[in-house]
């Protein structure tokens, strides 16, 4: 029952972010469908989903989005001559819109046997949490039951990751950190003019958020370090960690201003090298491992003492830059959406 009401809330959710026209409160109505989200993964036991889900969905997306928004129109344009107004009310188009019905249809089309594809591929996979799937029968017990063995980490969906799929995660981490130098190349100016606006000179007068802020930001912090140290053996990791770090920053600037948070030195010259620096933490790991005469990524090959201890601290090492580059790349992609070029 508690199953069938979390997929109504989704389903609800996510017509009404499509049909509102209101950019913001379609914002919002994400946040709320990842809340739910993170309620549905934590019940099929998916922790570190429902982790990853309720700091990335809920938490910094739903920031930059609005960070994005500061910079345009709150209301999308043309909402009086919506999508199905022009289906169901011909009279009602434009010159300009004449064919866009029969393309509307197409569209709807093309997406409603791209579905039914996708479900017809879904017939011949096992039943949900059925004990003799091929996935339960052979990989879910030997993670279970060797992954600490071969990597020394309790925690084994951080060793699924870290190890037995390593070069996915550092594509994932490549992939990110690209993200980043390309808003970084698109958006970022030379010269540009960082104005204080009526919002920031506002914000100084709220003694209380400002307090708040200042209590609050040490302990996010200190728990996302947590959150970064203790991946391998709690649910967690350094793509968490980082998010959360990253959060904690943009934190401080929307309390005390953008010009206050740019005045931080580390992120005012040292920004665009810790994009980096996460990256190559990971990559550095993979060729002294070679070095040492294992494979890449071969932790164990580490000169760290025992293979398992060696294996433990070379996963530990990726999370963190993992942390690293996660968290530098939200900074930036915040900083360059939330400032005002002109």
């Amino acid at each position: 029952m508690i199953d069938l009401m979390l997929l109504l809330f989704l389903v609800v959710c996510a017509i009404a972010a499509v049909s509102m026209k209101d950019l913001l409160s379609t914002t919002i109505i994400l946040g709320v469908y990842s809340l739910i989200m993170t309620v549905v993964w934590t019940r099929l036991n998916a922790v570190d989903v429902a982790f990853t889900e309720a700091s990335v969905g809920a938490g910094i997306t739903t920031v930059l989005i609005i960070a994005a928004l500061s910079r345009t129109k709150r209301e999308e344009e043309g909402q009086e001559y919506g999508m199905w107004s022009k289906l169901l009310n011909p009279q009602d188009l434009k010159l300009t819109d004449k064919q866009s019905p029969l393309l509307w249809l197409t569209s709807l089309f093309i997406v409603l046997i791209t579905g039914a594809v996708l479900i017809y591929g879904t017939i011949d996979m096992p039943d949900f949490g059925d004990p003799d799937a091929p996935a339960n029968i052979h990989l879910a017990k030997r993670f279970i039951e060797e992954s600490y063995e071969e990597t020394g980490v309790p925690n084994f969906v951080t060793a699924i990751l870290a190890s037995y799929r390593g070069y996915d995660t550092l594509g994932e981490t490549t992939v990110i950190f690209t993200a980043g130098i390309s808003l970084i190349l698109l958006l970022r100016r030379k010269s540009y003019i960082c104005d204080t606006t009526i919002k920031e000179k506002e914000m100084k007068e709220h003694i209380v958020i400002r307090t708040i802020s200042r209590i609050l930001i040490p302990f996010v912090q200190l728990y996302a370090l947590y959150v970064i140290a203790h991946g391998e053996l709690s649910p967690g990791g350094g793509f968490q960690g980082g998010v959360i770090f990253g959060s904690s920053i943009i934190l401080y600037v929307i309390a005390f201003g953008l010009e206050e948070g740019r005045k931080v030195r580390i992120f005012r010259e040292m920004g665009d090298l810790l994009n980096s620096t996460g990256v190559l933490i990971y990559a550095g790991i993979g060729v002294l491992c070679l070095l040492a005469g294992g494979a890449y990524l071969e932790y164990d090959k580490l000169p760290l003492g025992s293979e398992k201890m060696a294996s433990s601290l070379g996963i530990y090492g990726i999370e963190i830059g993992v942390g690293i580059t996660v968290a530098a790349v939200m900074i930036t992609i915040f900083f360059i959406t939330a400032r005002h070029e002109r």
